[in-house]
């Protein structure tokens, strides 16, 4: 059984890179969002195994906020890719608790 994998990025260009990596690594693509307002219920619906969350998107919330939510009412593990490298940042993102933190 393949690993499933939901992808939330705002840029195509990135999108479209990772998707096509993993699924040439030999995963499956669960689902993908471009902003966190709406990618919370989506991922709910197809009950992904991971997810990969860029942080800055577009909307109210940011991809932090959506990871903690997702590690709170979801218990799906998270990834966080990102060009943040600002101590800052990362240690908000830390703090949410993510399987990884992978540096665009």
């Amino acid at each position: 059984m393949k690993i499933r994998v939901f992808v939330v990025e705002d840029e195509y260009i990135h999108s479209e890179a990772i998707k096509i990596e993993l699924s040439e690594a030999g995963f499956e693509i669960a689902g993908e969002c471009r902003d966190a307002d709406s990618a919370f219920e989506e991922i709910r619906v197809a009950s992904p195994d991971v997810v990969l969350v860029d942080i800055a998107l577009p909307g109210k919330n940011n991809g932090i906020t959506l990871a903690e939510k997702i590690n709170r009412v979801l218990n799906i593990p998270h990834i966080f890719t990102t060009s943040f490298s600002e101590e800052d940042v990362v240690l908000e993102a830390i703090a949410t608790n993510p399987a990884g933190y992978l540096h665009k």
